[in-house]
């Protein structure tokens, strides 16, 4: 059974695969953040049941990234976003313990708030299908006679 905790592992794993030397937090980001560093959440999480036999997902990923230096920053920013485009777009896929997802694009805005601070925002929407792998209870028939 697919997580949402499988979800972003995967997520960390392929952000940690590009960006060896930028930690990655995990904790509230009001609780303060070391710089350089990431900050994945998931958002907008949709679940439908699909005809009982399985779920479709839908929900955003936002990564956030604080830059080395809280104003000089352009170029670092640029960078980043280069490497994040070619990271989730190059393959296109994000491989969750087997479960494919498509990434078909990728939105980056730098938040700026109020010259204090900017903050690369990436987003992109991920849909996964999962079967329930439900198991029948039913004794199955066995000769069907007709005439």
């Amino acid at each position: 059974m697919l997580t949402y905790m499988d979800i972003k592992k995967a997520i960390n794993d392929k952000l940690k695969t590009q960006f060896t030397n930028i930690k990655i937090e995990s904790n509230n980001i009001q609780e303060g953040i070391k710089r350089p560093s990431f900050f994945v959440q998931l958002d907008n999480i949709d679940t439908k049941n699909f005809m009982t036999v399985g779920r479709d997902r839908n929900l955003t990923v936002r990564i956030y990234y604080f830059p080395s230096d809280r104003y000089k920053n352009e170029i670092e920013l640029l960078n980043i976003k280069d490497d994040l485009e070619t990271l989730f777009l190059y393959d296109g896929v994000l491989d969750v313990n087997g479960y494919l997802a498509d990434i078909d694009n990728i939105e980056l805005d730098v938040v700026d708030n109020k010259g204090q601070d900017k903050v690369l925002h990436c987003y992109f929407d991920l849909k996964f299908y999962e079967n329930w792998n439900k198991t029948d209870e039913h004794e199955e028939m066995e000769d069907l006679y007709y005439s």
